[in-house]
């Protein structure tokens, strides 16, 4: 199950006047974009047990995963500014309909402008504003300082080991609405 909105246009977009990046739900036409964030260094993406390099191997891979069926609510956004696709966002209803989780990535090129945490930003909006979300989390592989830095950079913090070998960080909607 894709995330689609009957009431919001489509593909969606998320801005903000407050900064010049902002996110579009993926579309077919991105594919060749997504795969030439991955394929330019694909090292950058292997973190633990990561599997972003195994799992994009062509265009046609990254074509297959936007059709890919889901349990659950699922929304695809392309990080863009000034035109370039520069990343991704991703944002995944749980089964109690309350919660997401949260990942992003971004291309090693464009490492460097907090693109990562901005874009959080703009996730965070849609989901506590347009989905009514309690809380929203992400999972971060410990030895990736990046993400770390990026999801608190975001206003995330930190709230146990999440099991596995990951970090959970999380954000409610108490804590943004405070930081608004």
């Amino acid at each position: 199950m894709s995330g689609n909105f009957p009431n919001l246009p489509q593909p969606l977009e998320i801005h903000s006047d407050k900064d010049t990046v902002f996110l579009r739900q993926l579309t077919p036409a991105d594919a060749q974009a997504f795969f030439d964030i991955i394929d330019f260094d694909r090292a950058h993406f292997q973190h633990g047990e990561e599997i972003t390099p195994e799992k994009y191997k062509t265009v046609q891979d990254v074509l297959d995963s936007f059709e890919k069926e889901r349990p659950r609510p699922y929304y695809r956004f392309g990080i863009w500014e000034d035109g370039v696709m520069v990343g991704t966002r991703n944002l995944e209803i749980t089964d109690d309909g309350e919660s997401a989780e949260v990942g992003a990535m971004v291309g090693k090129q464009f490492a460097g402008n907090h693109y990562s945490s901005r874009s959080a930003l703009l996730l965070q909006d849609f989901a506590f504003r347009n989905l009514n979300l309690t809380r929203i989390f992400a999972m971060v592989n410990p030895n990736n300082l990046a993400s770390i830095r990026s999801v608190m950079r975001a206003g995330f913090v930190q709230v146990e080991n999440g099991g596995g070998h990951n970090l959970k960080f999380e954000i409610t909607r108490e804590q943004w609405e405070g930081a608004k």
